[in-house]
C-alpha cells in the first residue's frame, strides 16, 4: 500500500509541493475535528461536576467554550476545503500533461503503423492505466495518507489531555498496521496467481 503511494508521488512530480501542502491542511483540519469532541467531552465534565455540586461553574467558561467549538467546526471546513483545493486536482493536471507527452510521441510514428494498428485502440491502450490513476490516485492519497495524518492529529491531542487514552489509541493503531502489514503481505502472495488464471 505504502508503496503505491510512493509510486503516486513520484508520477505526481512537479505537483509534490501542492500534495504535502495539502498534508498539512489535513493535519490542520484532523486537529480542528478532535479539538471539538474533547472541548465537548470537557464541557460535559464540568456540567456534571457542578450539579454534583463539586465545583461552581462559570456561564461565562461555559459560552467561551461553545464560541471555542463553533471556530474550530469553522476552521475545519476551510482546512478542508484548502486540501481539497491543493490536492484534489493534480491526478487530472499530471494526465493532461502525460497526455499531451503521448500524443506528441504518436506523432512521430510513422502513418503506414496506423494502417496495421487501430490508433483509437493503441490510444485507449496506451491511456487506460492513465485514467485509473487519474481518477483513483488522489482519492487513495487522500483516503491513506490524510487518513494516517488524521490519526497522528487525534492521538496528539488525547495525548494533551489524558497520556493514558493517548497510549491506548496508539497501541490501537499499530495493531491495526500490523493487521495491514499481514493483509498486505498475503495479497502480494497471491496477486501471481490471480494473475494467471
Amino acid at each position: 500500500m505504502f508503496r503505491t503511494i510512493k509510486r503516486i508521488m513520484e508520477w505526481s512530480k512537479d505537483y509534490k509541493t501542492r500534495l504535502y501542502i495539502g498534508f498539512l491542511y489535513s493535519f490542520f483540519s484532523a486537529i480542528c475535528t478532535s479539538l471539538p469532541i474533547i472541548a465537548s467531552a470537557y464541557t460535559l465534565n464540568l456540567v456534571i461536576q457542578d450539579m454534583r455540586g463539586e465545583i461552581k461553574l462559570q456561564e461565562s467558561l461555559i459560552i467561551a467554550m461553545f464560541m471555542t467549538i463553533i471556530i474550530l467546526v469553522l476552521l475545519r471546513f476551510l482546512f478542508s476545503y484548502l486540501r481539497a483545493k491543493s490536492q484534489e486536482s493534480v491526478g487530472y493536471e499530471v494526465a493532461a500533461k502525460q497526455r499531451i507527452e503521448i500524443g506528441n510521441v504518436l506523432k512521430r510514428v510513422s502513418l503506414g503503423y496506423f494502417n496495421k494498428k487501430n490508433a483509437g485502440d493503441l490510444a485507449v491502450t496506451l491511456t487506460t492505466e492513465l485514467s485509473v490513476l487519474e481518477l483513483q490516485g488522489m482519492k487513495m492519497i487522500d483516503t491513506v495518507v490524510n487518513g494516517y495524518i488524521g490519526i497522528i492529529a487525534t492521538v496528539l491531542c488525547l495525548c494533551f489531555f489524558n497520556i493514558y487514552i493517548g497510549l491506548i489509541v496508539i497501541s490501537g493503531v499499530l495493531i491495526s498496521a500490523v493487521f495491514l502489514n499481514g493483509i498486505s503481505k498475503r495479497s502480494k502472495m497471491n496477486a501471481p496467481i490471480n494473475h494467471r488464471v
